[in-house]
């Protein structure tokens, strides 16, 4: 199947779970473009308690895979060391690009993504292209917490349809926006990171922090201080 009749039959299936965005979905134009900009807001907007069908995921992966391909890749070796720390490594450009093992998602509370169609906010970029098990893999974590996630609270999960094999994604509840930390673990306390969230520990030890406004993030300071690059 080609990607826009792909598209098209994903929006069908969306739109037969939530029938009342129908009318708003006719008031989209019939170009690929058009219309691979209404199958994003239709995921953006899916409500947890209206789950599309079973044959949506598999459909919506090769999608998703076939587009992640499409974009350049970014590597921790391409990067120059930050006057910070030789540890520390800065980029300003698009967080999908990056491979890495794990990319921290400036989340909100309910950490289950931006349910704002379209919006460009880093939490809703991250949620578009790993698809929507993100978001029932964040409502699953949530409903075993039983409230919403404090400011600083960090939530763990797979990667889904990001860039890079063995993706992981955690989930830090607070501000949403803008540049991003590429940081190197020192490989003991690595291991200890990948141990306590029973994750594989082949991984390269790079884990790509937030800044906001041009400064650390309290979430990512913290993680610096805690491991030794400040």
């Amino acid at each position: 199947m080609d990607r826009a009749s792909a598209v098209s039959t994903l929006i069908g299936m969306l739109l037969d779970a939530t029938p009342s965005l129908k009318g708003q979905a006719g008031q989209f134009g019939g170009s690929y473009e058009a219309q691979r900009m209404l199958l994003r807001g239709l995921m953006n907007m899916c409500q947890v308690r209206r789950r599309p069908p079973e044959e949506f995921f598999p459909l919506q992966d090769q999608l998703l895979a076939a587009e992640r391909d499409d974009r350049p890749t970014v590597t921790f070796g391409l990067l120059k060391p930050s006057i910070l720390s030789p540890k520390v490594r800065v980029y300003r450009g698009d967080i999908l690009n990056i491979k890495a093992d794990a990319i921290v998602n400036a989340a909100n509370s309910s950490l289950l993504g931006c349910f704002i169609a379209g919006h460009n906010c880093i939490d809703n970029c991250i949620h578009s292209a790993a698809g929507l098990e993100l978001r029932f893999e964040c409502a699953q974590i949530m409903d075993k917490a039983g409230h919403p996630a404090p400011v600083g609270c960090a939530v763990v999960t797979s990667g889904w349809n990001l860039k890079a094999g063995d993706l992981w994604s955690a989930h830090l509840a607070g501000p949403r926006r803008s540049r991003i930390l590429l940081y190197e673990l020192p490989e003991s306390r690595a291991r200890a990171w990948l141990q306590v969230h029973r994750l594989p520990l082949h991984l390269h030890r790079r884990l790509l922090l937030p800044a906001h406004r041009g400064r650390l993030g309290r979430g990512a300071r913290s993680a610096l201080r805690s491991k030794g690059a400040s």
